[in-house]
């Protein structure tokens, strides 16, 4: 079976069928901090990872098994304006107010929430404990 490129599959997905394909993207987003920020560039073993991206700041909190890292490298924010709102919910930069990415490492449960102008994307809950920021 092939897909028809011209074919419009959005007017056929279920609600449930959304929410897998967000809780899909969330875990590739979260995935994708953690190789590619966290180990590859902080060299970190985490348990626990916080993203808050706002216009004004952009904050990392790592939990590892006994200490914590905080980070406020603006560099951060391009990388989150321009692969998760623009390379993976396909987003205009400029109308996002913030990001925040939070959940445990390995447990397959991060929670997701996007918004901005007109938008507004959550995937997963939120942590019972509060935010860490």
């Amino acid at each position: 079976m092939s897909a028809d490129p011209e074919q419009d599959y959005f007017d056929q997905i279920t609600f449930s069928d959304l929410v897998m394909v967000y809780h899909a993207l969330t875990e590739l987003v979260f995935d994708s901090i953690l190789k590619d920020i966290v180990r590859g560039r902080y060299h970190l073993s985490p348990v626990h990872i916080t993203l808050q991206v706002d216009r004004e700041q952009t904050m990392l909190f790592v939990k590892e098994e006994t200490v914590a890292f905080m980070d406020h490298d603006p560099r951060l924010r391009e990388w989150a304006m321009q692969f998760i709102a623009r390379q993976v919910f396909s987003l205009d930069p400029n109308a996002v107010e913030s990001i925040y990415l939070d959940g445990p490492v390995g447990k397959g449960e991060p929670y997701l929430r996007i918004a901005g102008d007109g938008i507004l994307i959550v995937s997963g809950q939120p942590q019972d404990k509060g935010s860490y920021l």
